[in-house]
């Protein structure tokens, strides 16, 4: 997992270059809702949720899919794990998705960060904060 801030996007050029072109080029603000391909191995996803509890700890992963996450509006907790859990929902291939039960820890996502999330990283993003709140984001869906 990688999480930084958006003023250090640069250094991250070398790993993800086609994100970051489509970022500097892009007025993210005008963006509609849905996705939007960028190349035959990149698309994007636009997003807006109103956060809620994950009072049951489940959590997702990928496998052929590496998420690019950026929070445009709102503030959101996101909750991880990377051992101790239980399969939740099997892997489902078409979907590139499987579920867990865990005890997560957390980070907390704002407009001026972004974060990496590899294959094998279980998150759960769109968790409040303090009280439910609207977010705004991006998701870049990079295939490995």
């Amino acid at each position: 997992m990688i999480q930084d801030k958006l003023e250090n996007l640069k250094r991250y050029k070398n790993l993800f270059p086609e994100v970051l072109e489509y970022l500097e080029q892009s007025n993210l603000s005008l963006l509609s809702l849905g996705k939007h391909e960028i190349s035959h191995n990149i698309f994007v996803l636009v997003n807006e949720y109103e956060t809620n509890s994950n009072d049951i700890g489940i959590l997702e992963n990928h496998r052929k899919y590496i998420d690019f996450q950026i929070v445009l509006s709102g503030t959101e907790r996101m909750a991880l794990c990377d051992s101790h859990f239980e399969i939740f929902k099997q892997y489902d291939d078409e979907a590139d998705y499987e579920l867990v039960k865990a005890k997560p820890y957390f980070i907390d996502l704002k407009p001026d960060c972004f974060v990496v999330l590899y294959p094998n990283e279980y998150h759960h993003p769109g968790i409040n904060i303090n009280n439910p709140q609207k977010v705004r984001k991006i998701v870049f869906k990079i295939k490995i």
